[in-house]
């Protein structure tokens, strides 16, 4: 603990730091600026009141965001408590920035820390905040990794204090903040930080050819240092090597199980709901017992749509809460989306054949609220979505500034999902469908309306006309469903503020595309600024017989026995493995950093094949199947069972055969390995293969591949 207590370095500091990105990376606006006041020597509970009060600065609508747009700083913002390293510190980040930034960035935050310091923050900002404290509490049991978090934070607080009572002192710090009406805990903690002992501020920025550079003085120390050994050393760490490759390739179960495959419990059944029709609007509703809260969905039919219109869908999406609109300022809409459309998302879905009638493109619409504020919240997102004011062209180039970066595929963050992405959606056209209308093309697409609307301010209007059209022909009734799982006592009324409200929309007129999708490359590889390959082969099981619940423990045995020695042990990834996705149908082979694609893709090839001849004790498979149980059956909360029975459901989705196939699971036995590894095998071979990355990696590796692409966005 006596590192922990040393106190912070007085003072404030400058630093720069430059990042390895792959030659030809872009550099311009891709620093990232930090500004870090040092919380070290406050209590437990002032850490827990900056939590509560960076959430409010965060807020697109506070004063340090309105001080950033007004000193010309569009770009991304984001502010909290970083607790992760050894000294807590209050953290202010500008993303997509540039060094020549500081001077404002930093004015806009003491600025809007001094207008909290003598006024204390907006007080429906404050209101908003809190409530939406409350809902993330209420809903912190439908989180998957609730034990997870819990023990993480309970776990750091221990390490700090001795104690264990952290959510006993959270709970009684946020009942005296909500108390707190003159908001004299803001006000003190905002003049505390605009003279804090310690703070420092960073500009951290892409160095173009530094991460081949790295690699390059990477190889040149490893050749030199092993050229200056003297042969008795170099001798020794052959024989280290040799040692370490044996310890790492014996088995050591753990078999001390708390439960046995024979005690698991069975899969718990699908959720009951009712489907009804009334006036053209087709309603799931999914009573949860005694809950105040409600999870809601909207799947509007989007085949009304052609190619050019879901390009437009994007900038569609990119403006909701961004623009005024008839009833509300965009600031308004930012603080009431807090309150009534809590963990709002909007997602592109296109179900598959199974589905019947309800194959065919979908805007999905997804939120929480308290029941009391159904009428509220739908309200409020309908408004949004159909009442913007699109001729806000100085607007539409702001929010077009600060959300453009993140439409660069070719960023190396980008890389694992990319990989991912581009496999799924070989097997999936719902996948193909959401990655098309994602693309690398819809880059240049937003840049050229940022282009026009610079050059030509006069285009705005036709814009503006386009805009309001997609959003009458997206937002409308025809074929519309919806989704909704909460208080028994609270569907009837949910059900009929539902139908009345959505019965006002439009009808969306006749569809003028048939849906129809591209065709797809099974194997596929994509250049982009990461400087190694993210890979991902899979295998599709949805549909087919042959493939059994008792082959899934097989899978984690591969991974455990097989796969990752090979690739991450004696290879150059980072890491590798397997996972199973039982309701999507197909399970994953997967490697991530990885230097050596030309080595690692025959070894994902070969596993099936490898299952054959793999050493597996009835010891190692009970672990395999308690394992596999646990990653089919995550825990759910009571709304999202509901939500993914009804989900299910309208997407054609056998449940029943979903929930036979994890209860299969525990039956796998020893006798089982030979027709698992043979069924793996031939669905590796039918499947597909996708990589991010390297240029110079995938074309090492480009005999395995179809088709490689360039990510790079023109620029």
């Amino acid at each position: 603990m006596a590192f922990f207590s040393q106190p912070s370095v007085p003072g404030f500091r400058r630093i720069a730091g430059a990042s390895p990105a792959p030659e030809g990376s872009p550099s311009e606006n891709a620093s990232i600026l930090d500004y870090a006041i040092d919380l070290s020597s406050l209590s437990q509970e002032d850490l827990i009141f900056w939590n509560l009060t960076a959430d409010i600065l965060d807020n697109d609508a506070s004063p340090l965001h309105q001080q950033a747009r007004a000193a010309g700083i569009h770009n991304p913002l984001e502010v909290y408590v970083d607790t992760l390293l050894s000294k807590p510190s209050l953290r202010f980040r500008l993303h997509n920035g540039a060094p020549e930034q500081e001077k404002d960035f930093l004015a806009a935050v003491r600025q809007a820390l001094s207008e909290a310091a003598s006024r204390g923050l907006p007080e429906r900002l404050v209101s908003a905040s809190l409530k939406e404290h409350q809902l993330c509490d209420g809903l912190a049991r439908e989180g998957v990794h609730l034990g997870y978090q819990a023990a993480q934070d309970m776990g750091r607080f221990w390490s700090l204090t001795g104690d264990m009572g952290y959510f006993s002192l959270y709970e009684r710090a946020f009942q005296a903040f909500c108390r707190d009406k003159s908001q004299s805990i803001i006000r003190r903690l905002a003049r505390e930080a605009l003279h804090p002992a310690a703070s420092a501020f960073s500009v951290t920025s892409p160095s173009p050819g530094l991460a081949e550079a790295m690699e390059k003085e990477k190889n040149t120390y490893l050749r030199d240092t092993l050229a200056a050994l003297s042969p008795d050393r170099r001798q020794a760490l052959i024989s280290r090597t040799r040692e370490f490759y044996a310890w790492s390739s014996r088995d050591a179960a753990n078999g001390d199980f708390l439960i046995r495959p024979s005690g698991l419990p069975a899969p718990e059944g699908p959720a009951d709901f009712s489907v009804t029709r009334q006036d053209g609007l087709t309603l799931y509703l999914a009573p949860v017992s005694s809950s105040p809260l409600g999870s809601f969905q909207l799947y509007f039919d989007i085949r009304g749509l052609d190619w050019e219109d879901r390009k437009l869908l994007s900038l569609y999406q990119l403006l909701l809460t961004e623009l005024d609109t008839r009833l509300h300022t965009s600031d308004e809409q930012k603080t009431l989306e807090q309150e009534y459309l809590h963990g709002c998302s909007f997602d592109e879905v296109f179900p598959g054949k199974n589905a019947g009638e309800n194959s065919h493109p979908i805007l999905s619409v997804f939120w929480y609220c308290l029941s009391e504020d159904f009428s509220q919240s739908l309200e409020l997102l309908l408004d949004i979505m159909t009442g913007a004011a699109y001729e806000n062209r100085e607007r539409i180039l702001q929010v077009l500034e600060k959300y453009l970066p993140d439409y660069d595929l070719a960023k190396p963050e980008n890389a694992p999902s990319l990989a991912s992405s581009l496999a799924e959606s070989y097997i999936r056209q719902d996948a193909w469908f959401r990655y098309l209308l994602n693309s690398p093309e819809i880059y240049d697409f937003l840049k050229g309306i940022r282009e026009r609307l610079t050059q030509e301010p006069s285009w705005i209007c036709e814009l503006a006309g386009k805009l309001k059209s997609l959003a009458v022909r997206t937002a409308n009734r025809t074929n519309l469903v919806f989704l909704a799982a909460a208080g028994e006592a609270a569907l009837p009324s949910i059900k009929e503020q539902a139908a009345r409200l959505l019965g006002k929309l439009p009808e969306a007129g006749d569809a003028r595309n048939s849906g129809s999708l591209p065709p797809k490359v099974r194997r596929i590889g994509a250049v982009c600024d990461n400087p190694s390959l993210e890979i991902r082969m899979l295998g599709d099981f949805r549909g087919k017989p042959e493939f059994k619940g008792r082959y899934l423990p097989f899978l984690l045995a591969l991974s455990d026995k097989y796969l990752r020695p090979a690739v991450r042990y004696q290879g150059q990834a980072y890491d590798s493995g397997i996972d199973f996705l039982l309701p999507d149908g197909y399970f994953s082979l997967w490697s991530c950093a990885d230097g050596d694609g030309a080595s690692t893709i025959p070894i994902f090839q070969n596993a099936g094949r490898a299952l054959k001849t793999l050493s597996i004790s009835q010891e190692d498979l009970d672990g395999y199947i308690l394992s596999a149980y646990a990653q089919a059956l995550p825990p759910v909360g009571r709304l999202g069972r509901a939500m993914r029975s009804m989900r299910r459901h309208f997407a054609g989705i056998d449940e029943k055969a979903l929930l036979d196939m994890a209860a299969d699971i525990p039956r796998a036995s020893l006798a089982d390995q030979q027709d698992a590894a043979a069924v793996i095998q031939t669905l590796l071979e039918n499947g597909p293969l996708a990589a991010a990355g390297s240029r110079s990696c995938l074309e090492a590796a480009q005999m395995y591949f179809d088709e490689i692409i360039r990510i790079r966005p023109s620029s």
